[in-house]
């Protein structure tokens, strides 16, 4: 029987083992998984994939000379539009929802330090000083899902600290035996560690996995050491071990090795259920990606300070009691501060030049902060997001080897895709991303269906030049199917901007007659060259995008 100290110490082992190997495990995880995508990208569908355009309303040819076409340099966006003070109201609301919750995760810890210290529960002004100490994973919750600039992290964590700061110069002020260097220490042993293993987690090339691997491990980690532990608690155990071990040609060491191991592939299998439990209410949108990810978050912060509270293992359970106080309010909260979805809400089609790379992570990071508060975005997958874009079905579906299931392989599954579209909010107001995973001869009509059934396009293209040729199919497509009211094109210096215009004048010379845009006497292409760097750029640009999504889709 282990002791509470040993206990504890297993567990934070346990902890710390299995956080250190998600970060490689799941580095190899996204580098296969990706490597898979871009192969069966590459190749072809080998069905007739390539249906016809969708049709367009009839309309007659223009009598006289195509309209000019206008680019416009467009910057600052509109706020009055009902579907952006949609999406801030959702924000605003998520980010209440979890500052509340965050006040249910921290007072548990407050009250049981307090009562290690003095045997006073309810001593208020020492414990409001300790809950912000433990306030500190829900400050980190609510940049993740808010913050899309480094400037906009850094505030969120100055006010806490500001807070903090504060409240400690009161608490010094009256209590002449407390110092600074106490205060911070403090901090330091109890957030510290924690955060080191979260920054590594929440790296974004391994973020979307992350909390699925660290499931996963933290299962077969405990199986491993539990069964190893019933193994050699008892001689009859060492002695079966032994003889297991002499019979298959291991000696002392491998036997020892061989246990853990053992240990390891009983414990994959519940594992793999846990996994599969995830991917399943995810589906049934029983929970969202951000949610799963914040859990996470939580649950390491819940596990490494209720050990560090007390290491003897006396109140070990003050970290399960926060997380599931924690879990309840988020809970209770989505569901009081609901509000409605928007009928029908906008959907956002995002095209891209491919090679961005970072660049695409971090436009597609703030949009999902911004833009999913207020609808869906489709997108053709592609090798820039294969690691942010990842969901728990796709995840279990490659480790299954049944990742080319996903992929557009014929005209018939294109319209199966088309008509499952997930466009409803998550119980935490969240709407999610539709990718399509595409052949190199199914993306075309892929991107026309995809751009007939959307609200508002917005198209990337930063890098652009002569070599990215499938833009310039997009472009063809967009300027002669979608109204250009409803599109958005990012540009900035690394874009080339002569061959561009050169490009959609030529394209416009051959564009479509039943194009929506020959209807307007003054069509125009909107070039937005403002920063995405910082956070008021960026908002400009969900401005632009969300103003015509409050217009119906012309029908198809």
């Amino acid at each position: 029987m282990l002791s509470s100290g040993t206990a504890s110490a297993l567990a934070l082992f346990i902890l710390v083992t299995a956080g250190l190997l998600t970060i490689p495990v799941a580095l190899l995880l996204v580098w296969l998984y990706g490597r898979a995508v871009r192969r069966d990208m590459m190749a072809a569908s080998r069905t007739d994939v390539d249906a016809p355009a969708p049709s367009s309303p009839t309309v007659p040819p223009p009598s006289g000379p195509l309209p000019p076409l206008l680019l416009e340099n467009i910057d600052a966006g509109s706020s009055g539009s009902e579907a952006y003070a949609r999406a801030r109201r959702s924000l605003n609301r998520a980010v209440l929802v979890y500052a509340i919750a965050g006040v249910a995760y921290a007072l548990p810890f407050a009250m049981v330090w307090s009562y290690l210290a003095d045997g006073a529960i309810f001593a208020w002004r020492r414990e409001i000083l300790i809950a912000g100490v433990y306030y500190w994973p829900t400050v980190v919750a609510i940049s993740l899902i808010a913050a899309t600039s480094r400037t906009e992290r850094a505030r969120i964590y100055a006010l806490l600290f500001a807070g903090l700061a504060l409240f400690s110069i009161y608490e010094l002020a009256r209590s002449p035996n407390l110092t600074v260097g106490q205060l911070l220490l403090f901090w330091l042993l109890t957030n510290g560690p924690a955060s080191l293993l979260i920054a590594a987690l929440l790296f974004r090339g391994v973020r979307a996995v992350a909390s699925l691997v660290l499931a996963f491990l933290l299962v077969i980690v405990t199986g491993s050491m539990l069964f190893a532990s019933a193994v050699f608690s008892r001689n009859q155990g060492i002695a079966g071990a032994v003889e297991i071990g002499s019979h298959i040609g291991l000696g002392g060491s491998g036997t020892f090795y061989g246990t853990y191991v053992l240990g390891l592939l009983l414990f994959a299998v519940p594992g793999w259920f846990l996994l599969r439990y995830f991917a399943s209410a995810h589906r049934r949108k029983r929970t969202s990606d951000q949610s799963l990810m914040l859990d996470s978050v939580y649950f390491i912060f819940a596990f490494e300070q209720s050990i560090g509270l007390d290491p003897r293992g006396k109140f070990v359970f003050t970290g399960l009691v926060a997380f599931l106080a924690y879990k309840l309010v988020k809970w209770v909260g989505f569901r009081l501060l609901r509000i409605e979805p928007a009928q029908p809400a906008p959907v956002l089609l995002l095209l891209r030049v491919f090679s961005l790379d970072k660049r695409s992570e971090r436009l597609f990071d703030s949009l999902t902060k911004w833009w999913r508060r207020a609808g869906s975005i489709v997108m053709i997958a592609g090798p820039d997001l294969v690691r942010s874009t990842i969901q728990p079905h796709e995840l279990l579906e490659f480790i299954g080897g049944k990742i080319s299931r996903e992929f557009v392989a014929d005209a018939s599954q294109l319209e199966m895709r088309m008509t499952s579209l997930d466009l409803q909010p998550d119980p935490d107001g969240r709407y999610r991303v539709n990718q399509f995973f595409c052949h190199s001869d199914s993306w075309q009509a892929t991107m026309r269906e995809l751009a007939a059934h959307s609200s508002v396009v917005l198209m990337d293209l930063r890098g652009l030049s002569s070599k990215n040729q499938g833009c310039i199919y997009e472009l063809r497509q967009l300027l002669s199917s979608v109204d250009l009211r409803r599109a958005v094109f990012v540009i900035d210096a690394t874009t080339d901007r002569p061959f561009l215009e050169a490009t959609i004048q030529q394209l416009w010379r051959e564009v479509a007659p039943q194009s929506p845009n020959l209807q307007h006497s003054h069509p125009t292409v909107k070039l937005y060259s403002g920063s995405l760097d910082t956070a008021q750029g960026f908002r400009q640009l969900v401005q632009r995008l969300l103003a015509p999504a409050e217009q119906p889709v012309p029908a198809q």
